[in-house]
């Protein structure tokens, strides 16, 4: 067990799966907002920095609608204000 155990984590490490520095962002996409009652952030900011990061930023309607691809999960806020501009964010670039 130990040995299938040290196999896994040094491919996982090889690979960057642990030191990445996505991962750190997103665990910082899944912490809850201060009075704890949304589990997701979504970060505004310029539409170049959303499209640098695959859409990722929007990530409250990433799990609203899972399968949307990328390059439309802006539409989301867009065409239901009501359900997104009262949400917690963060200000990104």
């Amino acid at each position: 067990v130990w040995g299938l155990l040290y196999i896994h984590m040094s491919a996982a490490f090889a690979l960057g799966a642990f030191c990445h520095p996505y991962w750190g962002f997103w665990l910082i996409q899944h912490m809850p907002n201060e009075d704890g009652t949304q589990l997701t952030l979504s970060y505004t900011g310029s539409r170049l920095w959303h499209i640098l990061n695959f859409g990722e930023l929007y990530h409250v309607e990433h799990h609203d609608f899972p399968r949307i691809p990328w390059t439309r999960l802006h539409r989301c806020a867009e065409i239901a204000p009501e359900f997104y501009k009262s949400l917690a964010g963060r200000k990104s670039i």
